[in-house]
């Protein structure tokens, strides 16, 4: 059965940041899949989701933000498939089973195209950190712009929109754990807000550069005291920020509206600051928009790293590391 999808981090203004430690269970079984670009990691952890699913499970398939057509994990249950190679390094999870799919490489082909991995390895880094630096200036855009609507809001309507959800928003016992419903990915902006959906949905209409995150945490925080389970996707730059939270049985969004908004702003302070919140959009568009192509560049090189890879790849050796992780969740 199918469950929902997420992103297991984000490339944001701080670099990459992933959550996927907090989504291994305590209890059960779990498989950490490592090994360099080229080894297919994301296939296993495909397989192994495709077979639960097939079973009749909820699967919660948890995208790669490097690449948002391949999974980075995998959860059913009390059975996760982990990628815990780069950029998803994650501590020892106790009792886990390891699979290292660079045992599968002929080390004398790797050996001999050392250079050109180098190189292309560098490549990436550089082009990740360009995508870093534009994703620095969108944030900062968007906080000059948050900073006026900070000053313009109606602090009675917050109180009063906070009280209101804090008696819709209710759940049941579970798990907590953060996510990203977006991510800014070599295709640009993906979200995937609709795997939020639940039975009952609420989404508040904000401008764009408003911080949801002062409406939102007190709610979590609520949420979390009264041991409910939920999902918290964070903001698209800001792994610290919250978004959207979502409970079994109840959604809450936002969603960038230009008009007939949820809080109340005193258009006086808006209308002053008119220009410079277009100016801020502005950047953090184009922000997003380089980050996006220096992320597309180092998606190329990252192809044919993964090309040279898989001509040291002995495939039997692979298939069986892979029938092995298959075996553990039987």
């Amino acid at each position: 059965m199918a469950g929902y999808s997420l992103f297991i981090g984000a490339n944001t203004a701080r670099g990459y940041e992933h959550f996927l430690r907090e989504i291994a269970p305590e209890r059960g079984r779990v498989c950490v899949v490592r090994g360099p670009a080229g080894t297919e990691r994301h296939r296993l952890i495909a397989r192994l989701a495709d077979q639960w699913e097939a079973a009749g499970w909820e699967v919660t398939r948890y995208l790669d933000p490097e690449d948002a057509h391949r999974l980075a994990a995998a959860v059913s249950g009390d059975w996760a498939i982990l990628d815990g190679a780069a950029p998803h390094q994650i501590e020892p999870v106790p009792g886990a089973m390891l699979i290292d799919l660079s045992a599968a490489l002929d080390r004398n082909t790797m050996e001999a195209c050392r250079k050109e991995l180098a190189e292309l390895h560098q490549r990436i880094r550089n082009l990740r950190l360009r995508a870093g630096r534009c994703l620095r200036a969108a944030e900062a855009a968007s906080e000059d712009a948050a900073a006026i609507y900070a000053e313009a809001v109606d602090a009675g309507s917050v109180y009063n929109l906070r009280l209101e959800l804090s008696r819709w928003l209710t759940g049941a016992p579970g798990p907590r754990h953060r996510a990203f419903a977006q991510a800014v990915t070599a295709e640009g902006v993906v979200r995937l807000h609709d795997s939020l959906d639940r039975e009952n949905r609420r989404a508040l209409r904000l401008p764009w550069g408003y911080d949801p995150n002062g409406l939102l945490a007190p709610l979590a925080a609520a949420l979390r005291a009264n041991d409910t389970g939920f999902v918290a996707a964070m903001q698209l730059l800001d792994g610290g920020r919250l978004a959207h939270l979502c409970t079994a049985t109840h959604s809450l969004t936002t969603e960038v509206t230009e008009e007939n908004w949820d809080l109340k702003f005193d258009q006086t302070v808006l209308q002053g600051e008119r220009q410079a919140l277009r100016f801020d959009q502005a950047a953090w568009e184009l922000g997003l928009h380089q980050a996006a192509e220096a992320l597309k560049e180092a998606r190329q090189a990252r192809d044919s790293l993964e090309r040279l890879t898989a001509d040291a790849l002995d495939r039997d050796k692979q298939a069986e590391m892979m029938d092995r992780a298959t075996g553990y969740f039987r």
